[in-house]
């Protein structure tokens, strides 16, 4: 899906790139007193269960786009350029996209 995305012409509001958000947040946090600011590789899957064929294909289109580029000028060309792509991920693994990511963990020091 990477590929179908490559050249999206996305434009260059604010940073929307998770590791730069999750850094700004890391910042944040620790200016607001947490002590710890950790990051856990989280390993999981998006379930697209509910529904097959094109209609399973079209919901996950859409999810994938909003949530990369919903702002966008072109979020309808970004939808449709992701049905290929789709595709070829539910003949490999039916209703299944891996959504590999980290997770923060922020931890304060107890005061008594």
């Amino acid at each position: 899906m990477n590929d179908a995305l490559r050249d999206v012409d996305i434009s260059p509001r604010a940073p929307v790139h998770q590791g730069i958000l999750l850094d700004l947040a890391g910042k944040a946090l620790k200016n607001a007193g947490f002590d710890e600011v950790t990051y856990e590789y989280v390993d999981g899957h998006l379930q697209f269960s509910d529904s097959e064929g094109e209609r399973q294909i079209r919901v996950a289109r859409e999810l994938l786009s909003k949530v990369w580029c919903a702002n966008e000028r072109d979020w309808e060309a970004v939808c449709g350029r992701l049905s290929a792509p789709l595709r070829r991920q539910f003949l490999d693994r039916p209703g299944e996209i891996g959504n590999q990511g980290v997770m923060m963990v922020c931890k304060r020091k107890q005061i008594v």
